[in-house]
């Protein structure tokens, strides 16, 4: 379930609970398959028309750097850069 409230500032904690989730994976239980399913399902719940976490897909990208893969981190970022109007 996620925030009822399609503002940012509702979505807040929801965020940093799938982050927090996301580290554990990769820190704690070391199950790099599933962190990367963590990262992608938080960034489908996102409502991206309305606004984003820069952050959520930053980490995202750090942590495919840190697993050596950095074609799937340029991946990333460029969906993010082609998602916004602003960039």
């Amino acid at each position: 379930m996620w925030p009822a409230l399609q503002e940012k500032r509702h979505w807040r904690r929801y965020i940093y609970l799938w982050i927090n989730y996301a580290l554990y994976e990769e820190l704690e239980v070391e199950d790099y398959d599933r962190t990367r399913q963590v990262y992608q399902a938080c960034l489908e719940l996102l409502p991206h028309k309305r606004f984003t976490f820069a952050k959520i897909w930053l980490l995202f990208a750090q942590f495919e750097i840190r697993q050596k893969d950095l074609s799937r981190a340029r991946k990333i970022l460029v969906c993010f850069a082609l998602s916004h109007d602003t960039l």
